[in-house]
């Protein structure tokens, strides 16, 4: 995850407006993949600090409120998420 000065492309507040409609309110982006895909972490609700990836190709449709139908349990918290993150072999 590359998080750049204010204004950059990888910006959390720009990513956060991007995607106010189409992801649960309670959730952060925080991460992306390379297919569009983001991590999130909730700020709020029942699973306060619990991270998630969410999947942009099974979002619901326009006209629908954002659920989470396409979003996947990752860790418990942010500090658990880290743990799991590893080098990738060359």
């Amino acid at each position: 995850m590359v998080v750049e000065r204010k204004g950059g492309k990888y910006n959390l507040l720009r990513y956060a407006q991007l995607f106010k409609d189409r992801i649960p309110p309670n959730l952060l982006p925080i991460g992306h993949d390379p297919g569009g895909n983001l991590v999130c972490i909730s700020v709020g609700g029942n699973d306060h600090v619990t991270v998630y990836f969410w999947e942009h190709e099974f979002e619901v449709g326009e006209c629908e409120l954002p659920s989470y139908s396409n979003v996947y349990f990752v860790a418990d918290n942010f500090h658990a998420f880290l743990e799991t993150l590893t080098m990738p072999k060359e």
